[in-house]
């Protein structure tokens, strides 16, 4: 079984909270601020506007309105995935993902392995143009065409 190494939480700045009841003063700190209850205020009134919209939805399929069931069940859907999201904000603003793990493109570049871009090969023609009866007629034909032009 591999163990994950914990990351300890980072406040604002990258530093590192500490732990126990400051920690904890600091976080409530960092999620009252006006910014963060702007956000709370929103997500608050976007899960009860949908769950409003849900069950006048249901009202209404259970009036006889049969396309209803399935928006009945489909805005308890985003109120729940506003949640996740909201959630998954709050926790990334108090520990950011380390973008090393997530994205390798992002690790210095003395770590990255050095390798040559792998270019696709230059199509050439098939065979040489000297070769080619037709074009040859063609390019004949132009010459006689440029030395034969008339005049305007």
């Amino acid at each position: 079984m591999v163990r994950r190494a914990r990351r300890h939480p980072r406040g604002p700045g990258g530093a590192a909270f500490p732990r126990g009841e400051k920690y904890a003063r600091e976080v409530l700190r960092l999620f009252l601020g006006p910014r963060w209850l702007a956000v709370h205020a929103l997500v608050v009134t976007l899960v009860a506007g949908f769950l409003a919209l849900a069950w006048w939805q249901l009202r209404r399929a259970t009036e006889g309105n049969i396309l209803s069931f399935g928006y009945a069940l489909e805005w308890p859907l985003f109120a729940v995935f506003t949640v996740v999201v909201w959630i998954r904000a709050m926790r990334d603003r108090v520990r950011p993902p380390d973008p090393v793990l997530r994205y390798p493109a992002a690790r210095p570049a003395a770590e990255q392995p050095a390798s040559r871009p792998v270019l696709p090969r230059r199509p050439g023609p098939d065979r040489a143009p000297e070769d080619d009866e037709t074009l040859s007629e063609y390019n004949r034909y132009l010459a006689f065409l440029d030395a034969h032009e008339p005049t305007r």
